[in-house]
């Protein structure tokens, strides 16, 4: 004979549910310089499991969970002061522990970007020895290598204590490591997003020599895997990237989409157009759709070459795709565009920086518009009379 235990085992959860929400209570707790609580708090992952407690220092206006073997709410009564908290006299660092015998966890006070520094197992001893703990920049460091804060956070909690310098010295010392391309650590945000953005809030100076730093990335020899963070960061107008060294970056970034490689190639179309047309041309080839995007079509539009693999693809599809891009808004409405309209689309696009939003002050017109300047540049009579917009000689 056998039971269905399974209305039983749904009235012992809707019980555990139905359980009110225990008390938060205080562990320890420790003044000084930064003032800290360590305190048990209750909280459970939905309605149908019941509450569990969770150990966390309060410092800085923030929580900071501190992980531990469960159960361990039996041996941390309320109001018990055991010597499970303890605060750097002499800095914003406070370490807590689980238990008598477990190792110290150390946390960097940062508010709500604060973070725990690596360390497998914790720091054994009765007390925490603060002049061999790393500081904060040291372990920010630390702690993205190893996985125990991301890189947005790291940067957070390093601008936030330590100011822009602060920041221009983390960003210096991950410009050319792996810390900063790899997604460590709970952030959202793309490192190398992160990477480039932060690099705008950091002192000229650091700015500069990040860029240096990053320049021979993008001569010939330099780090494939780094090469889109440097033609994000580089102003790509320095004189040093000269003709010939923009062309053998752009082997490199054959077939990419990434934003600092369509930078690379807006870049060679404003100084070596004929050419930049003819790479262009030639990925076209190995596609099987005619769209190739705005900035690919405005490279082609000013190199003035024709591209067969893309006119053939556009011409089968009776040049319907060239209808939108026409006509030109006006204060007196949609107009058919000029040359020097189509001109304008085409240099507004190969201008855009790395990261730049498109010009789409009317949805889809500036892409639609780049499209058709790039076929009536190559004479496909379907889409309009011939125009020239190669750059004056």
């Amino acid at each position: 004979m056998t039971h269905d235990l399974r209305p039983a085992l749904l009235a012992l959860a809707l019980l555990a549910a139905c359980r009110p929400r225990p008390a938060d209570y205080v562990v320890d707790a420790a003044g000084g310089a930064t003032p800290a609580t360590l305190r048990v708090s209750w909280g459970r992952r939905d309605a149908l499991v019941a509450w569990s407690p969770g150990l966390g220092v309060e410092v800085d206006g923030a929580r900071l969970p501190v992980p531990c073997d469960a159960p361990f709410t039996r041996e941390l009564p309320a109001g018990r002061a055991r010597g499970l908290l303890a605060v750097d006299p002499g800095g914003r660092r406070v370490a807590a522990r689980c238990h008598p015998d477990d190792g110290w966890k150390v946390f960097h006070a940062a508010g709500d970007a604060g973070f725990m520094a690596c360390a497998a197992g914790g720091r054994a001893g009765p007390s925490v020895d603060w002049s061999r703990e790393p500081t904060l920049e040291a372990a920010a460091l630390a702690g993205v290598a190893c996985g125990s804060v991301g890189f947005v956070q790291a940067q957070r909690a390093v601008e936030r204590r330590a100011g822009a310098a602060g920041l221009g010295r983390l960003l210096r010392a991950t410009a050319r490591s792996g810390l900063g391309r790899r997604a460590y650590g709970p952030d959202s945000v793309a490192p190398e997003d992160a990477f480039v953005a932060a690099l705008a809030r950091v002192p000229p100076a650091d700015r500069d020599a990040i860029a240096r730093d990053l320049l021979t990335v993008i001569t010939p020899g330099g780090d494939d895997a780094l090469l889109p963070r440097a033609l994000r960061s580089v102003d790509l107008a320095r004189p040093e990237l000269t003709p010939a060294v923009l062309d053998a970056a752009l082997t490199r970034c054959r077939g990419s989409v990434d934003d600092g490689c369509t930078a690379l190639r807006r870049r060679y179309a404003l100084v070596a157009p004929v050419e930049a047309a003819r790479r262009v041309c030639d990925e076209a080839g190995g596609r099987t759709d005619f769209d190739i995007g705005p900035t690919r079509l405005a490279i082609m539009a000013r190199g003035g070459a024709r591209c067969e693999a893309w006119v053939a693809r556009v011409e089968v599809a009776g040049c319907a795709v060239t209808v939108g891009g026409r006509t030109c808004p006006g204060a007196g409405g949609a107009h058919p565009c000029s040359a020097d309209e189509y001109r304008a689309e085409v240099d507004a696009e190969l201008r855009l920086r790395a990261g730049d939003a498109y010009p789409e002050a009317d949805g889809f017109g500036h892409a639609n518009r780049v499209l058709t300047a790039a076929a009536r540049a190559m004479g496909l009579a379907c889409a309009g009379p011939r125009i020239d917009l190669r750059p004056a000689r």
